[in-house]
């Protein structure tokens, strides 16, 4: 019996609709270059309707700079996230692009013609309060509601405040 394994796929067919996948190394230690590369080489002739993404979340990646080299792509919706999330500590994930397997990659699929809608959902009805970030650098949350984003989060679950990734990934 297996424990803590989660996978996220993505799987779509269309008559109307093509895909390219490209899934890019190293994301890490340079996500911009990474950014980049994914953007060029899912250009084609005509800027893609989205870019759809993928990246491993244990590298640290800085977003922004992932996210800004995704942008040479042209593309005008860019729909992402890290890989699934278990109920525990993260140890490893893997990037799969359909031929690779990798660790510290993006995988990142372009969309082509048709306009894209973007919608999200996670199987789940939002509950609790609506809050606003009004403080936050890059991926690291600080403030919600002019407030200390740990004392809400400690108001909230009636944690200790001891930070464990099993107390925090279950709210």
């Amino acid at each position: 019996e297996e424990h803590g394994a989660v996978t996220a796929a993505m799987a779509i067919a269309s008559d109307e609709l093509s895909f390219d996948a490209v899934l890019v190394r190293g994301i890490g230690g340079d996500p911009r270059r990474a950014g980049v590369e994914a953007a060029r080489s899912l250009r084609g002739t005509s800027p893609p309707a989205a870019l759809l993404c993928h990246w491993d979340p244990l590298t640290g990646v800085d977003v922004d700079a992932l996210v800004a080299g995704l942008g040479e792509s042209g593309a005008p919706t860019l729909v992402g996230g890290a890989a699934a999330q278990t109920w525990g500590p993260v140890v490893t994930t893997f990037q799969i692009d359909g031929t690779e397997v990798a660790r510290d990659a993006l995988v990142a699929v372009s969309v082509r013609g048709a306009d894209v809608l973007v919608d999200t959902s996670h199987g789940a009805e939002p509950i609790g309060v609506g809050m606003r970030v009004t403080r936050a650098e890059g991926n690291a949350l600080f403030e919600l509601d002019g407030r200390p984003a740990l004392d809400v989060w400690r108001e909230m679950t009636g944690g200790d405040g001891t930070l464990r990734s099993e107390a925090v990934g279950a709210w």
